[in-house]
């Protein structure tokens, strides 16, 4: 998976003129404080391989990395994008303990630490060609460049929260989809060097969801929902990717679309599922609606019972939602975080 490209956006506050007095304006806003972060470095060696080991409230760093910008980075980019997981849909449960990542100098030795990680259950994880992964609550990645490493650092951070703190797995299109959706970001702060979380700014999977929809390759919600990332990996018509571009837009969707009849629905699917009750609710709306076909597959089941029985109906919405996100001029929008509705 590759990360969006680097777009920066300067924003500065501005103020309209009433007439009042100036002992009636408002005080201007303060910036919302900046969390601190500690970081403990210490030295660490890969097979003979000089390294560092940077340790957070939350995180161990492993790296052989030797860009230092993304040494630099690495631990409070991830920190804050756990802040980000835990917030930007609804309140989530903090990690009780420390999450281990790993972030290579290059593929092979990725490679050389898969196979250490995982033994004979490494094969499927070595097709990877540019990315990274995480099982367990382990993150694996090497260094492609700061960008593309912390945007799938996002990504894989997602699975890995998930991995440690819930009960329940989500199904996997939905667990794909909030992954896809918590990339976003862009860097923000007098240097520049302090990441501002935004899932609208992700211009990558924007172009490959204008490209599906400009050649009528878009999948239906049905087969969205009842699909995994390693049933397309094999097709040669991009598949996989308009599948990762769907999900991004399928969680704003659910965020936003409707004058946001699904969000609330969202919020609580997260909370199940991090607290153990979402399978409970599954069975009791399956109870309710009868055993209807389209409840069998774990993704359409578990989508009906938050959002409705009526896949149809909320595909055919969901639809109108990705004609309209993908019109022309929204790329303009898209490219500075801001969703293209507005």
């Amino acid at each position: 998976m590759r990360a969006l490209p680097l777009v920066v956006l300067l924003l500065a506050g501005c103020t309209v003129s009433t007439g009042s007095s100036p002992q009636s304006d408002p005080a201007p806003t303060a910036p919302p404080p900046v969390r601190t972060i500690s970081i403990d470095r210490s030295s660490w060696e890969f097979r003979g391989r000089a390294g560092q080991l940077l340790e957070t409230e939350h995180y161990r760093l492993h790296t052989t990395a030797n860009n230092p910008v993304l040494v630099g980075r690495a631990s409070r980019f991830m920190e804050l994008a756990l802040d980000h997981y835990r917030t930007a849909i609804t309140d989530l449960p903090e990690p009780t303990g420390q999450m281990d990542t790993y972030i290579f100098a290059d593929r092979p030795e990725w490679v050389r630490g898969t196979v250490g990680l995982l033994g004979d259950r490494a094969r499927p994880f070595l097709e990877i060609r540019r990315g990274g992964f995480a099982t367990g609550g382990t993150g694996m990645l090497w260094d492609i460049g700061v960008q593309d490493t912390l945007a799938i650092a996002a990504h894989e951070g997602w699975h890995q929260y998930t991995q440690t703190v819930f009960r329940e797995r989500l199904p996997t299109v939905l667990e794909e989809a909030i992954a896809v959706y918590m990339e976003g970001f862009r860097w923000d702060g007098p240097s520049r060097r302090t990441p501002s979380f935004q899932p609208w700014a992700n211009v990558e999977r924007f172009d490959n969801l204008r490209r599906a929809a400009e050649t009528n390759s878009l999948m239906s919600l049905q087969t969205l929902l009842s699909t995994a990332p390693g049933d397309l990996v094999s097709r040669v018509d991009n598949a996989v990717i308009t599948y990762y571009a769907q999900g991004w837009a399928l969680i704003h969707f659910l965020r936003e679309a409707e004058d946001g009849r699904y969000r609330d629905g969202l919020e609580r699917l997260l909370q199940d599922a991090a607290s153990g009750r979402m399978r409970e609710r599954v069975g009791r709306s399956i109870g309710s609606w009868g055993n209807r076909p389209v409840l069998n597959a774990p993704g359409p089941a578990v989508f009906a019972a938050y959002f409705g029985p009526e896949l149809s109906r909320i595909d055919a919405e969901f639809q109108r939602f990705l004609d309209r996100i993908t019109a022309p001029g929204a790329k303009t929008q898209i490219a500075i975080g801001q969703n293209p509705l507005d």
